[in-house]
C-alpha cells in the first residue's frame, strides 16, 4: 500500500513538473463534439431555392426567426436548430399556404430530409390556422446514425402577418408595407426609366434586383420557364412590367427563339404572334425589343406589329440594337406612345464599366430632362446598381417608370392592387384615335448603341 502511494504520489510531481516546463498533460475528458450545423444550412438553402423556383423570394416572406444551440442525447453532436414563420402572402404568383408547405417539402426532399406536420394553431385570420412543420435531418456520427430536428417552420395566411412570431424583432414587416407616395415634383429633377432587359429565366440573381431600394421596369421575355412567375413578383414589388419581344436579329448566329417575329412572316402570324406574346406576360403595359435588329428595319414588319400594340393601348420601346430602325417614324405615324433606349448600360461584365455607364445616364438626363437605359439581369449590372442606386437618389434624380416618360399624363400607382386583364380585347379595325405627341428624345444624339446583346 505505502508502494502505491509513493508511486502515485511521484507521477504527481512528475506532471506538475511538466507543467511547470510547458509541456502539455493529456487530460481525460469528453471529445470535442460533432457540428452538424452545415447540414442544417445545406436543408435551409434547398428550401430557399424550392421557394425561389415557386418566384417567391424568402427574404420577402419570412418574419422573425430563432436560433437555439442544442446537443445530441445519444451522439456527441450539436448543431444550430432554426425556427421562423413563412407569411404566405398572397400577391407573390398566387400561391397558398399549402403551396408554400409543399415548397418546404420538396426542399427537405432534396436535401436528404423529412417534413413531419406538428399541428395547427390559430393564427389571428379568419381564412385559414397556422401550421407548424418540423424538418427532420438523418445524421451518421460516427458509428451511430440519429434523425435531429434542424428546423421548425410556421406558415401563416397574409392575415396572420401582424402577428406572426409576436414580440420578435422584425415580424410582420410585410404586413406593413403599403401604397408608397408618389415623387413629389421639385424643380426639374432629372427623371431617368431604367430598363432591366432577359427577365424569364431560372436564375436566382434576378429574385435579387427585386431588392434594391426603387422599384424599376422589367422587360420579360415571354415563354421562358420563369416569365409568369417572375412578371408576377415583379408586379408586386411595383416595378413596371414590359414584354421584351424577340424580333429577328442581323445576325443568324444569335439563334431562333420561341415566337421570334421573323421579317418572312405574314401579316397575320405577326399579329398572331404579338397577341401570343402579349397574353404570356401578365401586368405588361408596354413592349420593347429583345434583339431585333433585322426586324426593326423593316418597315412592314414594324407598320403590323407597333399597329397591333396602338390597338390594344400597349406603347412601345425601340431599344435600338440598329441605328437604322424605322420604329419610332411608324410610332408617330401611328400616334403610338413611344420612347427610345439611349444607352446600353452593361456591354461589358464589369462593375466599374456599368457604374460610369449608369452616371452617364444620369448627366444625359441632367440636360434632358430625362433619359432611357437599358441594363440585364446579371450579377455585375445588380453590383453597380446596389452602389450606385443609392448614392443617386441622395442627388435628387427620380427613377421613374418608362409610362410617365412616354405619356405625360400618366400617374404610375406603386405597388399595384388591381390586376388588369391579359390582353385587352381587339377593337374593331379602325383607325386608332392619334394622341398627343410621344415625348422624343432631344439633341444631343445619342450614341451608338452598344452591340446587340445575346
Amino acid at each position: 500500500m505505502r508502494r502505491r502511494l509513493a508511486v502515485f504520489a511521484g507521477l504527481l510531481v512528475l506532471a506538475a513538473g511538466l507543467t511547470g516546463a510547458g509541456c502539455a498533460v493529456p487530460t481525460l475528458g469528453r471529445p470535442k463534439a460533432q457540428d452538424l450545423t452545415p447540414a442544417v444550412d445545406r436543408v435551409e438553402a434547398e428550401i430557399n431555392s424550392a421557394l425561389l423556383r415557386r418566384g417567391v423570394s424568402p427574404a420577402e416572406v419570412r418574419a422573425g426567426g430563432r436560433a437555439e444551440s442544442r446537443l445530441a442525447k445519444t451522439a456527441n453532436a450539436r448543431w444550430t436548430h432554426r425556427s421562423f414563420t413563412l407569411v404566405a402572402q398572397p400577391t407573390f404568383c398566387d400561391l397558398t399556404p399549402a403551396d408554400y408547405a409543399a415548397a418546404v417539402r420538396e426542399g427537405a426532399r432534396r436535401a436528404g430530409a423529412r417534413v413531419r406536420e406538428v399541428g395547427k394553431a390559430e393564427s389571428g385570420a379568419a381564412s385559414a390556422p397556422a401550421v407548424r412543420l418540423t424538418v427532420e435531418l438523418p445524421v451518421r456520427v460516427g458509428r451511430q446514425s440519429l434523425i435531429i430536428e434542424a428546423l421548425e417552420i410556421t406558415i401563416v395566411p397574409p392575415g396572420a402577418a401582424g402577428r406572426a412570431g409576436a414580440g420578435e424583432e422584425g415580424a410582420g414587416e410585410r404586413e406593413s408595407l403599403g401604397p408608397e407616395p408618389e415623387p413629389q415634383e421639385s424643380g426639374d429633377p432629372p427623371r431617368v426609366a431604367l430598363i432591366i432587359d432577359d427577365w424569364g429565366y431560372e436564375q436566382v440573381v434576378a429574385w435579387d434586383f427585386l431588392a434594391l431600394p426603387v422599384p424599376l421596369t422589367m422587360a420579360v421575355i415571354p415563354f421562358l420557364p420563369a416569365s409568369e412567375r417572375l412578371a408576377r413578383a415583379g408586379h408586386a414589388h411595383g416595378w413596371e412590367i414590359l414584354v421584351h419581344l424577340p424580333m429577328e436579329p442581323e445576325s443568324a448566329r444569335l439563334g431562333q427563339e420561341e415566337g421570334m417575329l421573323r421579317v418572312d412572316m405574314t401579316e397575320e402570324e405577326l399579329r398572331q404572334a404579338v397577341q401570343e406574346a402579349l397574353a404570356a406576360v401578365p401586368f405588361a403595359a408596354g413592349v420593347n425589343n429583345h434583339k431585333g435588329s433585322r426586324a426593326t428595319r423593316d418597315p412592314r414588319v414594324m407598320r403590323v406589329v407597333l399597329g397591333e400594340l396602338a390597338a390594344r393601348g400597349f406603347f412601345f420601346v425601340d431599344s435600338r440594337t440598329s441605328p437604322s430602325s424605322v420604329a419610332g417614324r411608324i410610332a408617330r405615324e401611328q400616334g403610338l406612345a413611344y420612347g427610345e433606349n439611349l444607352l446600353f448600360l452593361d456591354g461589358q461584365p464589369d462593375v466599374g464599366y456599368i457604374r460610369q455607364n449608369l452616371q452617364a445616364l444620369v448627366q444625359a438626363a441632367e440636360r434632358n430632362g430625362y433619359a432611357i437605359g437599358i441594363g440585364h439581369v446579371r450579377k455585375e449590372t445588380l453590383s453597380a446598381l446596389q452602389t450606385e442606386l443609392p448614392l443617386l437618389l441622395q442627388r435628387g434624380v427620380v427613377f421613374t417608370p418608362v409610362q410617365q416618360l412616354v405619356r405625360p399624363d400618366f400617374r404610375y400607382r406603386w405597388w399595384p392592387a388591381v390586376r388588369p386583364p391579359r390582353v385587352p380585347p381587339r377593337p374593331p379595325a379602325t383607325a386608332p384615335t392619334p394622341s398627343p405627341p410621344p415625348v422624343q428624345p432631344a439633341a444631343p444624339a445619342p450614341p451608338a448603341p452598344a452591340p446587340e446583346p445575346a
